[in-house]
């Protein structure tokens, strides 16, 4: 019910998309809002153990969006709110706990947690892309959450996965309404987040390859956007028609059909995440092994479609 309401509201304040070169300048982006109002509507009447810098994080991560969707900000300007957000969020007790020192597992957290949020922004560029990966990711790392004993991880997830599914109805090609950089944003924190709490729960480093297992879409999407305009002598933060999915349609695919493989693709990594958090250490790096070869071959092979 709230992106209907949401995207009625920008529609009477005349709030459309900026374009950004897409042709889709009568689009509200103001679908974020709802997931992020949904997410968190649930959390109240569910026992949470999170500590307090997820949900500074979380809500500074949407106002960021929010302002940058309105009022653009620069990627620099963008870059150090999320820095500057994500200080507060893990010097409020959000942080792996991963080498035993305190002030190397900070860091590690910042990076993680400043990756992950634009890794989720730069993959919301296509149709009913962002909302079903984030989807899959949150449920994946629901499954992880419950492997692990991590009862607030699999709330928390379930809110997400649902947030994003009521989203996706209105955002599926034709998109009658964007994500915008407000759920993007919160949503890459809260996924992050939610990867911070599962590696707390499980043994070892077991936690952490796990959940970049799950969160593989995202991760691979900005591992490769890296790659390829680095290669291209372009800057990292400059827009460019260089996505996977952009690139899956130059091979021929409709926009509804390299969005679906997309998604095939997050439900198989979400399920090898999983499947890795059960199984002995051999078979966990055997699943590694082979992840990392099928992102290999993707990324050669998407790398040589032309692009415009």
């Amino acid at each position: 019910m709230l992106t209907p309401l949401l995207r009625a509201a920008a529609l009477r304040a005349s709030w459309l998309n900026s374009g950004g070169g897409n042709g889709a300048e009568s689009v509200p982006p103001i679908g974020g809002v709802a997931i992020a109002i949904a997410t968190l509507l649930l959390l109240p009447f569910a026992p949470l153990s999170f500590p307090v810098g997820l949900w500074i994080g979380a809500l500074g991560m949407g106002v960021i969006g929010f302002v940058d969707d309105k009022w653009p900000l620069s990627p620099f300007q963008k870059l150090g709110f999320q820095i500057f957000t994500v200080v507060i969020a893990v010097g409020s007790g959000l942080r792996f706990d991963t080498t035993g020192s305190t002030v190397v597992d900070a860091v590690l957290t910042g990076v993680w947690l400043v990756w992950m949020c634009n890794a989720f922004n730069v993959l919301d560029m296509m149709d009913g892309l962002s909302a079903g990966a984030g989807a899959i990711a949150a449920i994946g790392l629901a499954g992880l959450g419950l492997v692990g004993g991590a009862a607030p991880v699999v709330i928390l997830g379930a809110s997400l996965a649902g947030g994003f599914l009521g989203f996706l109805v209105y955002n599926a090609h034709p998109a009658r309404v964007y994500m915008g950089d407000a759920g993007s944003l919160f949503a890459g924190f809260v996924l992050g987040a939610m990867s911070v709490e599962i590696s707390r729960a499980m043994p070892g480093v077991q936690g952490e390859i796990c959940t970049i297992m799950v969160l593989g879409v995202p991760c691979f999407e900005a591992v490769f956007l890296c790659i390829v305009r680095k290669r291209k002598g372009l800057p990292v933060m400059k827009a460019s028609r260089d996505h996977v999915a952009q690139r899956l349609v130059r091979m021929g695919y409709s926009v509804r059909g390299a969005v679906r493989r997309i998604h095939l693709a997050g439900g198989l990594l979400a399920l090898s995440g999983i499947v890795a958090a059960v199984v002995s250490p051999v078979i966990v790096v055997t699943i590694l092994v082979c992840v990392i070869a099928a992102a290999v071959w993707t990324g050669v092979r998407l790398g040589r479609v032309e692009t415009a």
